[in-house]
């Protein structure tokens, strides 16, 4: 930027134009700054927020941690054109800093939460609560006052790459809160990353969320488990229900490995009844029945179950989840007369405790329905793919995955019944609303419906026949 550029700019950028009373002064500061738009914004920004006289800044400026400067400068060489603009941004940033971590620490958590994050388009809803909501509202406040945020539209931000850089290099020099920014980003992506899976409307905040919680996966580390693991799961489902099949199986497998060893390290310290024990190797189970390792799951559901049923009530959440993906893999594994038995269980049990549209309720009962269709039922399974498709149709929105795969479902029955009239009616229904919430190329071309054989083992599908339960 030209000298007359850069004034003017600074000018723009000063509530007070006073300021600039004394040309060599500005001057000076220009040159000090090397003339970068960047680092006269920040100056600009803590002039105008302080109020403070150039000649004290130019002060502050040349009186900054030397050490942490020139580190900043080093790592700035390959990111910056002109010659001095490293120093110039290392120091208007240190000063910056120093003067919020005296004023707002929230703004400082707030600073090292985002550079685990990608810097351009960060939406105000993935920000860690903190309450008051006051507080957040100031902590914002102060980091685009200082030019750190820049506001790109309504409750959406930016930060320039070199200050995402130089509060990456201040996190190094500080290991204690660098490695508490990166547990709290991982632990509060997971957290707060829609599920695909549970409603197709979360879509479009999965695709505003994505660039961020795949920076942040990749900070994840061995002690993250349990977070990086939701976290895995929360991405699979949503290139899933993208079509983007190869990147669903990723982050699927990812998932498994991640969890087989959480339960490696519960099974050394927690007793075998403990309730997160027990839920961990539910969740494993799951993933290896989804992934097609059946006997696997079968092993560790049928040992959870066991000891489920010694220590809870028989109309317990949890005891009938184990009990319900446990016929899920009995059937899996052709066990069919097994998995009807205690399908038929749970969904009795069920029925006297949890409202007739109830999701866990309903889910059992299509389970059971598959069973009986599977036994050659046909009859009772029709029945009861009935039952839940129309409670389904009235609580479900239409595109639900719920209520798809539900209506799937029926048509299979319809079609091994020779009802084919009703069959082809259905299946036109369903086809009609899956082109609206599936991408156009999700299920053409020979490589792609060899990712989807496999996809169909490791998640939720909207045409599987039944989803698991945790």
């Amino acid at each position: 930027m030209s000298k007359r550029d850069s004034l003017d700019f600074l000018a723009n950028s000063l509530l007070d134009k006073t300021l600039l009373s004394n040309p060599s002064i500005t001057d000076e500061l220009l040159t000090e700054l090397a003339f970068l738009p960047l680092a006269i914004a920040q100056a600009a920004a803590y002039l105008s927020r302080n109020k403070l006289s150039i000649s004290r800044y130019l002060h502050l400026l040349r009186n900054t941690d030397q050490d942490l400067s020139n580190l900043m400068s080093a790592e700035f060489l390959d990111l910056t054109r002109p010659r001095g603009a490293p120093n110039a941004i290392a120091n208007t940033w240190i000063v910056s800093f120093d003067q919020i971590r005296l004023t707002d620490q929230t703004a400082v958590d707030l600073l090292a939460f985002v550079s685990y994050i990608e810097p351009k388009a960060i939406p105000r809803s993935i920000l860690p609560l903190v309450p008051p909501e006051e507080q957040l509202v100031r902590a914002i406040g102060t980091l685009l006052g200082y030019a750190f945020f820049i506001e790109r539209s309504e409750d959406t931000y930016d930060m320039h790459r070199l200050v995402q850089k130089a509060t990456k290099i201040w996190l190094d020099k500080h290991p204690l809160e660098k490695e508490e920014a990166r547990k709290k980003a991982v632990e509060h992506l997971a957290g707060v990353f829609p599920d695909a899976a549970i409603n197709y409307d979360n879509m479009p905040m999965c695709r505003e969320y994505l660039p961020h919680a795949l920076k942040v996966a990749q900070s994840a580390q061995g002690e993250d488990l349990a977070s990086h693991y939701t976290q895995c799961q929360l991405l699979g489902h949503f290139f899933m229900w993208d079509g983007r099949f190869r990147e669903c199986i990723y982050w699927l497998e990812q998932a498994i490995e991640l969890f087989e060893r959480v339960v490696a390290i519960e099974s050394k310290v927690l007793r075998e009844d403990d309730p997160s024990r027990l839920g961990s190797q539910h969740q494993l189970a799951s993933a290896y029945l989804e992934d097609g390792r059946i006997g696997e799951a079968i092993k560790l559901l049928a040992q959870v179950d066991a000891i489920r049923s010694k220590v809870l009530r028989e109309d317990d959440r949890s005891r009938l989840a184990s009990q319900h993906e446990l016929a899920r893999a009995y059937l899996a594994d052709g066990r069919i007369g097994e998995a009807i038995e205690v399908f038929e269980r749970v969904v009795a049990i069920e029925s006297k405790v949890l409202r007739e549209d109830h999701s866990n309720r309903l889910s059992s009962q299509h389970a059971l329905a598959s069973a009986y269709l599977e036994d050659g039922r046909i009859g009772e399974a029709i029945e009861l793919f009935e039952r839940v498709a129309a409670i389904r149709s009235k609580v479900l929105r239409e595109d639900h995955s719920d209520r798809l795969v539900s209506e799937h479902a029926l048509v299979s029955a319809y079609l091994a019944d020779g009802r084919i009239g009703e069959a082809i009616k259905l299946f036109a229904q369903v086809v009609a609303i899956e082109s609206k919430v599936l991408r156009e190329d999700v299920l053409k071309g020979d490589e792609c419906n060899d990712l989807r054989e496999k996809l169909d083992r490791l998640a939720y599908s909207p045409v599987c026949k039944i989803c698991p339960r945790e």
